[in-house]
């Protein structure tokens, strides 16, 4: 929409000299969509060359609608219902994160961190489902009684500038605090209920 309504329409419009192969098509907001989030992933793939230390923060926009990508990363340009959307994009994700996340840790000279969360559960649910995430941790160097069975997403940088950086922090009570749009200040606490992960 921008390259349509600003000067930018003059890239738009001089790409047609190009060879069809090339020209971007900025009149589907789905394949643009889909370009950012391979090139997020692009972008992880690289960290490890990058030099020096870094705290990098990545969110992928994918399990979200519009759903994209089909499970071996096919294009889909048509709307897909909420659960074979959703189900074929985890996949696709699931697939790329298990060949990305072992490739990041082998080629990085400094063991690297790794925290890969959901940031909320599905859309419409209740509350308690809401709040549940996929919540996973890589922490080199240190023992699993590092971490326990029930923690959730307040503890995680306390943990880790413990564990690592020799932080002091306190951990605080691991429940989740729910609220609605509407009344984004009228707070439901939510009692971490969920089971953990096997090790």
């Amino acid at each position: 929409m921008l390259l349509r309504t600003s000067a930018g329409l003059i890239l738009a419009d001089g790409a047609i000299i190009l060879p069809k192969v090339f020209q971007p098509d900025f009149d589907n907001p789905r394949k643009i969509h889909r370009e950012l989030i391979l090139f997020d992933l692009e972008q992880l793939d690289a960290l490890p060359a990058m030099p020096g230390p870094k705290f990098v923060f990545a969110h992928l926009v994918i399990p979200h609608p519009p759903y994209v990508f089909g499970p071996n990363g096919e294009f889909t340009d048509y709307d897909k219902e909420y659960v074979p959307g959703y189900r074929d994009q985890v996949i696709y994700l699931n697939k790329r994160l298990l060949e990305l996340l072992p490739r990041m840790i082998a080629n990085s000279t400094v063991p690297p961190v790794i925290i890969l969360q959901g940031d909320h559960g599905s859309i419409g649910s209740p509350p308690n489902k809401r709040t549940t995430i996929f919540n996973a941790y890589y922490l080199p160097d240190r023992e699993k009684e590092s971490t326990y069975e029930s923690i959730s997403p307040v503890n995680t940088f306390r943990l880790i500038f413990n564990t690592y950086f020799g932080g002091q922090y306190d951990l605080l009570e691991d429940v989740s605090y729910y609220s609605i749009y509407t009344d984004p200040f009228d707070f439901t606490v939510i009692p971490n209920k969920r089971p953990g992960c096997p090790s």
